[in-house]
């Protein structure tokens, strides 16, 4: 018998820029340090999402937006994407979003400090049976 192991496509952990399927596994809150706050601190939310894309690539992206819900944020915009957008004054759980099936499409963008990185632009939940997931396609 063969003992194999495969070398990634690319195995500096940045996927390729597409849309990809697979599930937000984590989300988790967290403060990090801010110039634009007053406080000198952010919250936000750390989102980890096991992707995949009809070539083959796949690994783990993470998200980090500001827990904030004014209409141009992302957290709204991931939200209403996973139709999870709570009512003004409603508290919404994180655990109920963590197992929710996506369809996730990332950019590679770059630090300051030339480090890159995947950046997640776009995110809507996937049903079971939707045929843009399974072909990987179809996020506008």
């Amino acid at each position: 018998m063969s003992r194999t192991i495969r070398r990634p496509k690319s195995d500096d952990g940045i996927l390729p820029p597409g849309v990809y399927t697979g599930e937000l596994v984590s989300v988790k809150k967290s403060e990090y340090p801010s110039d634009f706050h007053d406080s000198g601190k952010r919250d936000a939310l750390d989102m980890e999402y096991e992707l995949s894309d009809k070539n083959g690539n796949s690994g783990t992206v993470m998200d980090y937006p500001s827990e904030n819900f004014r209409p141009r944020s992302k957290l709204r915009s991931v939200l209403k994407g996973l139709g999870e957008m709570p009512e003004e004054g409603e508290d919404l759980d994180l655990d109920d979003l963590e197992g929710t099936k996506v369809r996730v499409i990332i950019e590679i963008d770059e630090k300051r400090n030339g480090e890159k990185y995947n950046k997640v632009v776009s995110v809507k939940k996937r049903e079971d049976d939707d045929e843009d997931a399974r072909s990987g396609s179809g996020i506008q």
